[in-house]
């Protein structure tokens, strides 16, 4: 729940503080001469402490403004809104979801096997129906066999170019693996094996 996000971060929180008053008071005890005292004074959000450290006896003392309970309290009080922001994206895109399922009329035999080549598998059709809709796009192709963004885009590219075609970068260089995809690195002594250059593609950029 909200509430219980909050309580977690807000221990979070507490524990970052006493880290810090903690390396405030290796800081004292560093810088302490002998016979004296030496007192740091810090401020970490919510809360501020004091390190006292006494070189005689090498105590070191941790004093915050209020108590842990009190502090651990504020902070939930001030990571409330964070966490109702979340919450509010997470109901906003959740009926989006909700919608998609709706107008698609997802049901139980959507879920259901198939068999032979998997043609007309409704499943996979309305999942890439649901898909398109949440990102606003003609289509999609969701598979669990794209293992990679680098496979995702090259089905792309060898589904639509064809020999002659070309490739045109309007963005600039792409990154390194897909440039093996386009044939402008990876070449062996007898050709470029498998990419778009090799198939006929040209490309510019």
């Amino acid at each position: 729940s909200n509430a219980r996000r909050c309580k977690d971060s807000a221990h979070i929180t507490l524990i970052g503080f006493l880290l810090c008053a903690t390396t405030h008071a290796i800081v004292a005890h560093m810088h302490c001469a002998s016979g004296s005292t030496t007192t740091v004074r810090f401020r970490l959000g919510l809360a501020a402490a004091r390190v006292t450290h006494r070189s005689e006896t090498s105590a070191v003392s941790l004093s915050i403004d209020c108590d842990p309970t009190v502090l651990l309290d504020r902070a939930v009080v001030a990571l409330r809104p964070a966490f109702e922001n979340i919450d509010r994206k997470t109901e906003f895109h959740l009926r989006r979801v909700l919608k998609a399922f709706r107008e698609e009329q997802v049901g139980a035999h959507h879920f259901a096997g198939v068999d032979g080549y998997g043609k007309g598998d409704i499943g996979r059709e309305t999942l890439d129906a649901i898909y398109a809709k949440l990102f606003g796009a003609e289509a999609a192709f969701v598979r669990v066999q794209c293992f990679s963004g680098t496979h995702a885009i090259a089905c792309a590219l060898y589904g639509v170019l064809r020999p002659g075609d070309e490739m045109l970068a309007v963005s600039g260089a792409p990154y390194d693996t897909l440039e093996e995809v386009i044939g402008l690195r990876g070449r062996t002594d007898d050709g470029l094996r498998g990419s778009l250059m090799d198939f006929g593609v040209t490309y510019r950029q």
